[in-house]
């Protein structure tokens, strides 16, 4: 039986390792300072020996090499000091699994987006803590998959200091016999008040035989906050496609406008005005749209 490809990542996300306003991009070392955050980051989330740190060539992110912890494995880790963009468009026979571990200090803030469209089995895990007051976070994905593709998102976000924001917000595309997996949670500790939470997971179902199976959960141990979830799934809306088919517009292509609409509201939160277009025509591709 001939093996599939295997695409694992393992990415740590330590918002506001580096403020902003002291970035040095042209600086492929960090000075004293980041390093002793980088590595108290490092420490903090169980490993004990690492390798070089260095800037990756974007400048965006630190590239550690050969961390290992207790258990002797050995990663080779990503530090994303801001936003985090994931797009996932490989074979469709591999399987691409993805763990991102989030650390928000005092008055960071850390954007995350990831998009879908390739391997049988895409699994994306991320587990993020809030550890600084007055920080925010927004985690958002698309996701299209048709045959039998499985797409299984894991999400937990954890408010253990007060005055925090997270928003997350998932859009999942089926056809065929796809299927997709939303599992998110969000925990508010008993010192987290004035916490500010959103979670939502929408399924958009073009075939009888695809499935969505949704877990949102909320687990509030604190008495002053604002937060809410919830998950969704369905059809195209019948009368919105007649509304634009007595306009003129063919059926196939009012169609793909709707669905383009439904992944457009996870795409519009990509700030990057370059990877927004460039998503938003991956997206088109998929659905066998001509953007030009």
């Amino acid at each position: 039986m001939p093996l599939r490809p295997l695409h694992v990542a393992l990415l740590v996300a330590i918002a506001a390792i580096l403020p902003a306003s002291t970035a040095r991009a042209d600086d492929d070392k960090p000075t004293a300072d980041e390093r002793t955050r980088i590595e108290a980051a490092l420490r903090g989330l169980g490993f004990e020996s690492w390798g070089e740190i260095e800037r990756d060539d974007d400048g965006q992110a630190w590239e550690i090499d050969g961390a290992h912890g207790a258990d002797g494995k050995e990663f080779d880790l990503k530090l994303a000091a801001d936003d985090l963009h994931e797009i996932e468009r490989e074979a469709d026979d591999a399987i691409h699994i993805g763990s991102a571990l989030v650390e928000i200090d005092t008055d960071a803030r850390y954007q995350a987006f990831q998009f879908s469209t390739g391997a049988s089995v895409a699994r994306s895990q991320t587990y993020a803590r809030f550890t600084g007051e007055d920080s925010a976070l927004d985690i958002s994905g698309a996701f299209l998959m048709r045959g039998r593709q499985h797409c299984d998102t894991t999400l937990l976000v954890e408010h253990a200091v007060p005055r925090c924001t997270s928003r997350e917000l998932f859009k999942v595309v089926l056809d065929g016999e796809a299927r997709g997996v939303f599992q998110g949670k969000i925990i508010v500790a008993p010192d987290a008040q004035k916490t500010d939470g959103k979670q939502m997971a929408q399924a958009l179902l073009l075939s009888e035989t695809a499935e969505f199976d949704s877990k949102p959960e909320l687990e509030i141990f604190a008495d002053d906050v604002v937060c809410g979830h919830g998950s969704t799934s369905g059809q195209i809306d019948e009368e919105l496609l007649f509304y634009l088919e007595a306009r003129g517009i063919p059926e196939p292509e009012a169609r793909a406008l709707l669905i383009q609409a439904f992944v457009g509201e996870a795409i519009e939160r990509v700030e990057h005005e370059g990877l927004r277009a460039a998503l938003s025509a991956a997206s088109a591709e998929w659905l066998g749209v001509r953007t030009e």
